[in-house]
């Protein structure tokens, strides 16, 4: 499954079809509030992190990150991109560094009517984003009725690095010039490097060592055994991992 993940599908196009259902949204990109301007990382990475934690909520479907994507920096209103993407509800907000901390606003509306259904404003040290999206998690699913046991308390969190080198290396994967892409690579090697307990990171670095088996042919075998090794000991730090899956 990371092999096939590694081959594009993470970011990759996708399309949705067939009616709404009633558990199921998109995560936007969240808008950077902070300055310096070197904070986009933040947003998409946090988006992207967001996205992962819904799709391991059992009973809820959410669309893929290339979906969700294609609106950032778009006017399109709230029905607009429901409709597009067939979903129900719409999951946006910003997010704002200053000093140690984070400041991230949320709001998830309905697509069909432009309603909120629910909206909070966390304050968090900086290595804390994973309970805003713990706490973000329960709130969408709770708005949305989704049955069903919450996600277990978080037992290990990244240091304030490890969380930035995590977030920034998914920022600059998405990214299609090389340079990037490569420097993409270096962040979520270091991230899982200095952290073996961060699941995201690691399953995040074995999907990039996944998908350079299909780009540097020659190497493919040590490109492999890093996928492997990285996906085996994320699901050791968390079994539940979406991405590691």
């Amino acid at each position: 499954a990371v092999a096939a993940l590694g081959a594009g599908s993470w970011w990759g196009p996708a399309v949705l079809s067939g009616p709404p259902t009633p558990a199921s949204l998109v995560v936007l990109p969240f808008t950077n509030r902070g300055d310096p301007a070197d904070t986009e990382y933040l947003g998409d990475g946090f988006a992207d992190e967001l996205t992962s934690a819904l799709e391991a909520r059992p009973g809820l479907r959410v669309a893929p990150r290339a979906s969700a994507f294609q609106f950032k920096g778009s006017a399109a209103d709230t029905r607009t991109v429901a409709a597009q993407l067939r979903v129900r509800a719409v999951l946006s907000g910003s997010i704002e560094p200053y000093g140690d901390r984070l400041k991230v606003t949320t709001q998830l509306v309905d697509g069909r009517n432009g309603v909120r259904l629910w909206s909070q404003s966390f304050d968090r040290k900086r290595g804390e984003a994973a309970i805003i999206l713990d706490e973000t998690v329960r709130g969408v699913a709770a708005a949305l009725k989704v049955a069903g046991p919450p996600p277990p308390a978080r037992e290990h969190l990244p240091s304030p690095e490890v969380e930035e080198l995590y977030l920034r290396g998914v920022f600059l994967r998405a990214k299609g010039d090389p340079d990037s892409r490569q420097r993409g690579l270096e962040c979520l090697e270091q991230a899982a490097a200095k952290d073996p307990a961060y699941a995201p990171a690691l399953a995040a670095f074995a999907m990039v060592c996944a998908g350079q088996c299909y780009h540097a042919a020659p190497h493919k075998p040590q490109w492999a055994e890093k996928a492997k090794d990285s996906t085996r000991k994320a699901l050791a730090a968390d079994g539940g991992n979406a991405k590691a899956y």
